[in-house]
């Protein structure tokens, strides 16, 4: 094991975290001051700007002291953007608008350090004591900026992540959580500023592009070719408006003739649609052999059971006939024949977001043939299910309502994309690594990358410029058709566009990914599972890349499912995991410096046994042999958050590398996983006491023994187990529809 001269995490972390001293040509003020140095200021400001008695000049002479005078500056600033957030400041009601970057707030921005009086528990081979005096001497201030031109909007709080009265009346030992541990966002590599420019749009052997690649700003990219062109085969998708697509239709003499099944469709949805059931019957003209098997359940109590008279009385008048309109444009809109990504084939297929609304619409009128059945010699087999009939199935005791929840998400999509159709495109890359180019993972000397863990935030709102990491299913989207409603199947709702990948991906295989870019999001949700709800349209601003696409990339790996927990150490689901996360999160060809940091989470937890513990760290090592930093997301879990940087801390300080800890855990496995059993100790208690008798040498005394032994006496505390929290257990279920 490698060794190293103690030296404090946190000392490295300080130099980027501290302000050294107060600019006031800057529109930024330490809040920690103005509390206790301008309290008296700030209250003659508010009430002078109250009376209008006094104009913004004149504050400055109230001022008694030099030092006043430069805090009175900036109280000026603040006044003078807005006077209710003048207000709020002396009330002490002060709040933020969650935003999209934990760093980025709007405007504002929160220099942070790495460790905090809060982090004294979390440092290994320290007493609590000696911890706390070392994170007390680390200077911490929360410092607000903002554009002189911004304009703020006074009915909106300005704050919630922070409140700058109780932070200045905190004492600089009992600094509040900023939510995260390790290194600022800002120190991350994000897209598109570290990105290599992309090279030109065309069409290759491995790459297919179902449009003219002469994009441009507003304007729908015209399909190629200019006539549909149709491939029957098993090697593309099967189009509903092929001229091979043929349905068996019963006669008036009760015989049965094969009809054009295009024509078939046509006809069923150009008729009149008042209500459900009339969608209903449409939809079983063109597929009258599942007449018995369908149900409708759910999408008929959506409609008369979730929605007003007026609002399903709108869709089916107003929304309804679009999406008919939309839907049978196919043979305009997409005209070249669409490619199958099979298991072990490297490809690309690039769409425009017209081409995919068109597609889905189809889907949610349950057209594509050959995409029903379920026996296990059928065609498709392996492929995920794409038409929507399972969504309207009726829902599993219990379940709550999901069904109609999902339905109203993708029934927005609709409304959206019909009413305003989206000019950009949409690229979806099959990618795998062959077995001779994967890593020799017990030769992998790298050290770990840089980790910043949050329990504050989400994948999809604050992973703007990131890899992001879908928790995916094999088949890709896992149960968001059915019943399942956790994190792939909820990214996929609120981003439908990604359940096109439905359509054309074959089941991923282990050294496999999906890699998803310019998927645009439409909806903003609240809860998960049984608790999800739809609660509005999102205006997605994420600017777009050269090629036309939302500059969002999405990557789906899908991990194992352990029906015994204690597997998933040993060495062969171990590797089997580093290699699905290497191949998602590497990029053969380009440099460290240009590739964006993972945003990632608890991958292959919860219902598929997974354990947090060695997940993170299977994802970290990986993610160092990619050349990639991570960013690590524990969904509203402080504990987590802090259990998993401690262990992080510990290891980086020792400067052990990959090889190393995966040693660490074999070992455990040998020793404290038996067969059939769960683990007697956890994974993060064992190495804490592997060093505690191994590296007693490295620091002052015997705190890392006194640590790991209260670990061991706490029963294992350093173990997280999921199932200590329902309600953090239930978040981090998979579907079971996996």
């Amino acid at each position: 094991m490698n060794r190293k001269t103690q030296q404090p995490l946190q000392k490295k972390f300080r130099q980027s975290s501290i302000l050294d001293s107060f600019n006031p040509t800057s529109t930024a003020c330490n809040l920690n001051k103005v509390n206790d140095k301008c309290r008296k200021a700030e209250e003659t400001i508010l009430h002078c700007l109250s009376q209008k008695t006094m104009s913004f000049q004149d504050i400055h002479k109230v001022q008694s002291t030099q030092e006043a005078e430069a805090e009175s500056r900036t109280a000026d600033k603040l006044v003078t953007c807005r006077q209710p957030v003048a207000e709020s400041l002396s009330s002490g009601v002060l709040e933020t608008n969650q935003s999209t970057d934990i760093d980025h707030m709007g405007n504002l921005e929160f220099p942070r350090g790495a460790l905090r009086s809060g982090d004294a528990e979390c440092l290994p081979g320290r007493s609590g004591e000696e911890a706390t005096s070392s994170v007390s001497q680390t200077e911490y201030s929360a410092t607000l900026t903002y554009s002189e031109s911004q304009q703020l909007d006074s009915s909106a709080p300005l704050f919630t992540e922070f409140d700058p009265v109780s932070m200045a009346t905190t004492s600089a030992s009992e600094s509040p959580d900023p939510g995260w541990r390790g290194v600022p966002l800002a120190e991350l590599n994000r897209a598109p500023a570290c990105s290599e420019p992309l090279p030109k749009l065309e069409p290759s052997g491995e790459h297919t592009i179902t449009f003219r690649p002469h994009v441009q700003c507003g304007r729908c990219p015209r399909p190629f070719p200019e006539h549909y062109k149709d491939r029957w085969d098993d090697e593309h998708v099967r189009m509903p408006c092929s001229a091979e697509n043929l349905y068996p239709k019963v006669t008036e003499t009760g015989g049965k003739v094969l009809q054009n099944r295009w024509e078939l469709i046509e006809t069923a949805l150009l008729g009149t649609m008042h209500s459900s059931l009339d969608l209903e019957e449409a939809i079983l003209v063109y597929n009258s052999r599942y007449a018995s098997r369908w149900s409708f359940c759910s999408l008929h109590s959506f409609f008369t059971d979730c929605l007003s008279r007026q609002e399903a009385d709108d869709f089916f008048s107003r929304t309804l006939p679009r999406m008919v309109a939309l839907a049978l444009q196919l043979p305009a809109l997409v005209t070249h024949p669409i490619p199958l990504l099979k298991k072990g084939r490297r490809h690309a297929v690039t769409l425009t977001q017209q081409q995919v609304a068109c597609l889905l619409a189809n889907a949610f009128f349950c057209t594509f043939p050959r995409r029903n059945a379920r026996q296990k010699q059928s065609e498709y087999t392996t492929f995920p299910t794409v038409n929507f009939n399972d969504l309207y199935d009726a829902e599993r005791q219990g379940r709550g309502g999901r069904k109609r929840e999902k339905l109203k998400t993708l029934l927005h999509y609709f409304s959206a994309v019909t009413g305003s159709m989206p000019t950009g495109t949409v690229t979806f890359q099959r990618r795998g690594v062959c077995e001779s180019s994967l890593p020799r993972w017990q030769d992998c000397d790298r050290l770990l990358p840089k980790l910043h863990v949050s329990s504050r935030g989400m994948i999809e709102d604050d992973g703007l410029g990131l890899l992001q990491v879908d928790f995916a299913n094999k088949r890709v989207g896992g149960g968001v058709l059915g019943h399942g409603l956790v994190q792939e199947e909820i990214r996929f709702l609120i981003c439908p566009e990604m359940l096109l990948s439905r359509l054309f991906t074959e089941s991923l295989e282990p050294n496999e990914c999906l890699i998803m870019t310019g998927c645009e999001r439409f909806s903003d949700y609240a809860g998960y599972g049984d608790t999800y709800r739809w609660t509005g349209g999102h205006a997605d601003t994420t600017p777009r890349d050269a090629w036309g696409r939302r500059q969002t990339k999405v990557v789906a790996i899908d991990a194992l499912l352990f029906s015994r927990s204690s597997a998933q150490y040993g060495p062969r689901c171990v590797v089997r995991e580093l290699n699905k996360a290497y191949v998602g999160f590497a990029e053969p060809g380009v440099a460290r410096e240009h590739l964006p940091a993972v945003a990632t989470g608890n991958w292959g937890c919860g219902a598929f046994r997974g354990d947090p513990d060695v997940k993170c760290l299977i994802q970290l090592i990986a993610a160092a042999e990619a050349g990639r930093d991570v960013v690590y997301f524990t969904f509203g879990d402080a504990r987590l958050r802090d259990h998993l940087f401690q262990m992080y801390y510990f290891l980086s300080e020792r400067q052990i590398n990959g090889a190393d800890i995966l040693a660490l855990v074999d070992q455990y496995y040998s020793k404290k996983c038996r067969e059939g059993d769960a683990p007697t100790q956890g994974l993060y208690s064992y190495i804490y006491k592997v060093y505690s008798a191994e590296d007693t040498d490295s620091v002052s005394g015997d705190e890392p023994e006194e640590s790991a032994a209260k670990a061991e006496s706490r029963g294992g505390e350093n173990e997280w187990n999921i199932e200590d929290d329902e309600a953090i257990n239930d978040f981090l279920n998979a579907s079971e529809d996996l």
